[in-house]
C-alpha cells in the first residue's frame, strides 16, 4: 500500500483532494480498465483509500520547496476549491500581484466562476493579461479557460 501510495504521488500532487471531489464518475472512469472486457476502475474511491491510509500510517510528509523564495504562489484548482477561495486569493494577493488559474469544462457549466472574473474586472480590482481557451491537458478531451489576472 505504501508504494501504491508513493506511486500515486508522483503523478498527482494532491491526491488527498482529487479522490473525494474530482468527478472522475463523469470524467474519466468509464474509460479506465485493467484490461478490456472488464469493469471500469473506480479511480476515485481507490484513490481515496490509499491516500486515507497513507495518513493513517504517517506516510505523507510535506513537500519542500527546492529554493525559498521571498514571493509566495497559490495554487488552488476550482474542482477542489470553492468559489470564494478566489476573493480570499485576490484579498491577500499584493497589488500588482498576479494571480494564474484555469477553470476547465464541468466548473464552466457553472456561470459563476466567469461571473466572479467579470466582477474583478469590471469593478477596476483586476486587469485581465490573458484569457485563452482550449485544450489545455495534451491527450484529454477536456478544455478550460485559463486565465492570468493582475490585481489594481
Amino acid at each position: 500500500m505504501q508504494e501504491a501510495y508513493e506511486l500515486s504521488s508522483q503523478t498527482n500532487n494532491f491526491p488527498e483532494i482529487c479522490g473525494r471531489i474530482c468527478p472522475q464518475d463523469r470524467l474519466c472512469e468509464g474509460s479506465c480498465v485493467i484490461e478490456k472486457g472488464f469493469e471500469s476502475v473506480t479511480i476515485g474511491a481507490v484513490e481515496k483509500h490509499i491516500t486515507e491510509t497513507a495518513f493513517a500510517e504517517g506516510w505523507v510528509k510535506p513537500a519542500a520547496p527546492r529554493v525559498e523564495r521571498a514571493e509566495s504562489i497559490g495554487v488552488i484548482g476550482a474542482g477542489a476549491a470553492p468559489l470564494s477561495v478566489f476573493d480570499t486569493i485576490m484579498d491577500l494577493l499584493p497589488t500588482g500581484g498576479y494571480f494564474a488559474f484555469s477553470f476547465n469544462d464541468h466548473t464552466l457549466e457553472d456561470p459563476a466562476y466567469e461571473h466572479k472574473v467579470l466582477e474583478y474586472t469590471q469593478m477596476k480590482r483586476a486587469q485581465l493579461v490573458f484569457c485563452e481557451y482550449g485544450a489545455h491537458l495534451p491527450g484529454k478531451d477536456m478544455k478550460s479557460n485559463v486565465y492570468v489576472l493582475v490585481k489594481k
